[in-house]
């Protein structure tokens, strides 16, 4: 189904078709067959006309307007043009606003409009051409040019139409199919943790010591395990998943026992050798690692008794040395047996239940021994996209578990669907998903396609980050389809998304699937049973499913945040719950943890228009007396003296820094001003002793020598005549900006923390009084008995610059006997 966006970028190509009719000089009679052979070539159904409106046959939703009506033919590329020129005018002195919902809504239009009018113009000239040469009777050129025409517009409908968001499903939110596995059914765990992804992006790769931290990846697999279980520790996990694991496989209520192996099957599809160094995403090294540590040290399995392994590519050494190192024992297999490591066997025991492939590639009719021979397997799989199949998670990590790989079936991107798929067969085989005792999708990077490096994810709670993330579950399907989900929603828009939901829906349906297929793969004629459940989730913003809501037994997406125990330097802001101030676009983010102070603002970039200031000071001068940095040759004063430190950052270079301090600090910014400038000040070493206040102003000054202070966007606003004056900083009490746990939310705003409000009884009222953010809301509820549910008592009250607390009179209270208040933070 389309989108709102989507379809007016249909309507423009279909507004540039009809003016193609009059520009060529079309008879009105031939007009109908042409755009009957554009609607072919466009794969766009014939509207039907209802009134002044075109109406799409199969949606019945309006795609356009009669032509006939010329106030209504020219709104299209009205609208077109109003909504380039908007976009324009935000996002060029402003980048970072592409990210606003407003410019997400506007974006596709806007190119829709300039397909439109680069196919339009290109399309005419060449059908004028083609013209030109049916009267010269040169058909076969006249043919060329009319082909080439044709294929402009084309390509112009298809850039206008499709990148307008991520695919929408044929199977609604929350509508969960399948039978849930697992000790919880259908449950899913997701960690998050930013500290365990520190790589820049740009020098090293994201595998060595200083792209991963392994100190935080062993924190993530432990969380994962006892989430998942619900057990106090990680010995009690490994043994409630053995045992859960044992009983459902006919083998009593036992835990793991002595001579059992276990396989882990890792995903190395892009590696090409031993010592190949590329950031192209592969397994990581401090994941492969941190599971051999929980399977020894926690689940006592020893040493010899696993085998990591992909049996189709070469095992490199950035994994290999690293667990290599600390469990000599374990046996690592690959497709070359060299270097310390074991060359896979073949054995002959994989039956599909469709083995004759379309397009005649061989598909694999036999697995590893080490399978084979395991008890138990784990399935430690990546978050990519991919551009055929549309992704690579658990079911797809098998395809390094056969001796050949099938790729028409998988190949969602241009087959209809529903079809067989052979990824169910390798989850339901009876050596491979039947034998798997933990699925995980390593997604502390995470990549939009398979053979592409990692790629940042931009919606809540990342924020052009790295993924960070590690999913766990025992039900094969429920974290496929919740990868899917957090792949879509970031990536989705690029168009390989769609209908990559097919295996879901298959396995999830085994029984009896969609495409009619009879799923038999363990070559005794038996139908696999459902393997799992599918849904998707409500939405990309709550990630919520049908357990989550209580609605059905669906999939249970638990969260596991795991907050940086240090501040992160990274040019991206750590929360945004920290902004404490904004002015024209411009923004201050503060924090405090221990004696060290976080501030950012937005990065000036490499290549802007002006340098970027943050002052910080205990106290201030009475005037703007000082020279506004003098080293920086800056117009204008600041009622700050010349001892007080700043951050600054330059536009046209790589430099950002603290200066005129010797205290401890930390700086870095971003490469464009869609990042930020941000920077770490130990409070106590710059100013002999913790302040209790402290004085902030953020400050941008054009780049050239001598450039002025740009008064519009100072934070906070100034009077305009070019100088800092002292009742144009930010007086923050230090109590109102830590955040000792580093989760967001400052302490005054945590009821389990340093949140206290106060009530003020007075002979007519009460007097409310609570801590409060700048820019944040809240409103206050009440009930006169705790038995009944609390009602609304104001408004939204919103804490204006520079407020740190708020004051709120219940002029109703006299009237009632007793009273019971909350205050409520909003969205």
């Amino acid at each position: 189904m389309l989108t709102d966006c989507q379809r007016l970028a249909w309507g423009f190509g279909r507004h540039a078709q009809q003016n193609l009719f009059v520009l060529l000089k079309v008879r009105p009679k031939a007009a109908p067959t042409a755009l009957v052979l554009l609607n072919i070539l466009f794969d766009m159904p014939s509207p039907k006309v209802r009134g002044p409106f075109l109406v799409c046959p199969k949606t019945g939703r309006i795609v356009g307007f009669k032509s006939a009506s010329l106030v209504l033919r020219w709104i299209f590329p009205v609208v077109g043009f109003l909504a380039l020129v908007w976009y324009l005018l935000r996002v060029v002195p402003k980048p970072s606003r592409a990210t606003y919902p407003c410019q997400k809504v506007v974006a596709p239009i806007a190119w829709g409009f300039i397909g439109y009018v680069l196919s339009f113009f290109v399309a005419v000239a060449a059908f004028r051409k083609a013209r030109r040469y049916v009267w010269q009777s040169r058909y076969v050129l006249a043919t060329a040019c009319g082909l080439f025409a044709i294929i402009v517009a084309l390509i112009g409908h298809k850039s206008a139409s499709q990148d307008a968001g991520a695919f929408t499903p044929s199977d609604p939110p929350n509508t969960p199919m399948g039978v849930a596995r697992g000790i919880n059914p259908g449950r899913v765990v997701w960690v998050y943790a930013p500290e365990a992804t520190p790589w820049n992006g740009s020098s090293g790769y994201w595998w060595d010591d200083n792209g991963t931290s392994q100190p935080v990846v062993d924190q993530m697999q432990s969380r994962s395990l006892r989430s998942l279980t619900g057990a106090t520790n990680d010995v009690a996990a490994w043994d409630a998943l053995f045992r859960q694991f044992n009983q459902t496989h006919g083998r009593g209520n036992v835990g793991y026992q002595s001579g059992e192996k276990i396989a882990v099957k890792i995903n190395l599809n892009n590696s090409g050798g031993y010592s190949e160094a590329d950031n192209q995403l592969d397994a990581s090294p401090h994941q492969v690692l941190s599971l051999l540590r929980q399977l020894v040290y926690q689940a006592q399995v020893p040493q010899a008794m696993i085998t990591v392994y992909d049996a189709v590519r070469p095992l490199p050494d950035k994994v290999y040395n690293k667990c290599h190192a600390e469990f000599p024992n374990v046996i690592f297999v690959d497709s070359t047996g060299t270097n310390g490591r074991i060359a896979a066997q073949w054995t002959t025991t994989i039956t599909y239940a469709v083995s004759n492939w379309p397009d005649g590639s061989p598909c694999g009719t036999s697995i590893p021994t080490c399978t084979l021979q395991a008890t138990y397997l784990i399935n430690m799989s990546l978050l990519k996209g991919h551009n055929s199949a549309g992704v690579t998670l658990t079911a797809k990590n098998h395809y390094g578990s056969i001796n050949g790989r099938e790729h028409w079936y998988i190949n969602v991107s241009n087959r209809t669907m529903p079809l067989y798929n052979p990824l169910v067969d390798l989850v339901g085989h009876k050596d491979l998903g039947g034998k798997t005792l933990l699925f995980m999708i390593d997604g502390l990077y995470g990549a939009n396609d398979v053979n592409n490096p990692p790629s940042r994810f931009q919606l809540p709670p990342f924020r052009n980050r790295w993924s960070s993330s590690l999913f766990v579950s025992q039900d094969p399907v429920a974290i496929d389809s919740v990868g899917l989900d957090f792949l879509n929603s970031e990536f989705g828009s690029q168009g390989f998304m769609a209908k990559s939901d097919n295996y879901l829906h298959e396995a999830a349906l085994a029984n009896n699937p969609p495409s009619g297929s009879y799923y038999a793969p363990n070559g005794d004629g038996v139908r696999l049973s459902s393997l799992g459940v599918h849904e998707h989730w409500n939405d990309a913003t709550h990630r919520q499913y049908t357990r989550n809501l209580g609605t059905g037994n669906g999939i249970e997406l638990v969260p596991v945040v795991i907050p940086p125990t240090n501040f992160l330097m990274d040019g991206i802001v750590d929360n945004t719950g920290w902004e404490i101030a904004n002015n024209n676009g411009m923004k201050i983010w503060a924090a405090v943890n221990g004696s060290n102070l976080y501030v950012a603002t937005w990065s000036p970039g490499t290549n802007g228009p002006s340098d970027h200031f943050i002052i910080v000071a205990d106290q201030l001068l009475p005037t703007a007396s000082q020279p506004a940095f003098p080293a920086w040759h800056k117009a204008g004063m600041n009622a700050v003296s010349t001892n007080k430190p700043f951050l600054g950052g330059e536009s046209i270079k790589d430099y950002v820094g603290w200066q005129q301090t010797t205290a401890t600090c930390k700086a870095v910014k971003f490469s464009t001003n869609a990042g930020q400038m941000e920077g770490t000040l130990n409070l106590i070493e710059a100013f002999g002793q913790m302040p209790a206040t402290l004085y902030i102003v953020a400050a941008p000054y054009a780049t050239a020598d001598g450039g002025a202070l740009v008064s519009s966007s100072q934070v906070p606003g100034g009077n305009g005549n070019g100088n800092i004056e002292s009742n144009e900083f930010l007086a923050v009490p230090v109590s109102a900006i830590r955040d000792e746990n580093l989760d967001g939310v400052f302490d005054i705003l945590d009821p389990t923390r340093d949140f206290v409000g106060r009530i003020t009884p007075t002979v007519s009222n009460c007097v409310i009084t609570w801590p409060s953010v700048p820019t944040h809301s809240y409103q206050v509820l009440f009930t006169g008995n705790l038995a009944e549910q609390f009602q609304p008592l104001s408004g939204s009250l919103t804490a204006t610059q520079g407020q740190f607390s708020i004051i709120y009179t219940d002029t109703t209270a006299a009237a009632a006997s007793q009273r019971f208040y909350k205050i409520k933070s909003l969205p």
